[in-house]
């Protein structure tokens, strides 16, 4: 019975406490590691099937230049010579509707209907450099003469 009366409880409770908040600060600290490690893995899985998910969509859908220039079945024609042209599409339709404004001619009834004809399909495509164009040399044959 000596052995006992000579540990005091003090020391015994304070070591296994010690011994526990060891344990504990451990336990927390693995966790938190496991944790981080899963957010960053699910982080980069998420990232891989976002990446292979556009690649799978877009696949084959790459165009060459001859298919991504004006087709005669569509009038969406190429966005970026589009978006180049557009300038010289305003001023290209505001110089034709000067030339051919249906007041220009109020004295002659047959070319003030070409030039309303004419000025509404200006108007109409108004952005499509290429159908002014061929407005143009309409308008220089009907009524510049």
């Amino acid at each position: 019975m000596n052995n006992i009366d000579t540990i005091p409880i003090n020391s015994i409770t304070t070591q296994s406490i010690e011994t526990k908040a060891k344990e504990s600060q451990f336990l927390n600290t693995l966790q938190d590691l496991i944790f981080d490690n899963i957010y960053t893995l699910l982080l980069v899985l998420s990232a891989i099937l976002i990446i292979f998910f556009f690649k799978s969509k877009n696949k084959g859908v790459i165009l060459s230049e001859e298919e991504f220039s004006v087709s005669e079945k569509s009038d969406f024609g190429n966005v970026f010579s589009g978006l180049s042209t557009q300038k010289e599409a305003k001023q290209l339709k505001d110089k034709l509707i000067r030339k051919c404004h249906p007041d220009r001619f109020p004295n002659d009834e047959k070319l003030n209907q070409q030039a309303t004809r004419l000025t509404a399909l200006v108007n109409k495509n108004a952005y499509d450099l290429i159908k002014l164009k061929e407005l143009q040399i309409e308008i220089d044959n009907i009524l510049i003469k």
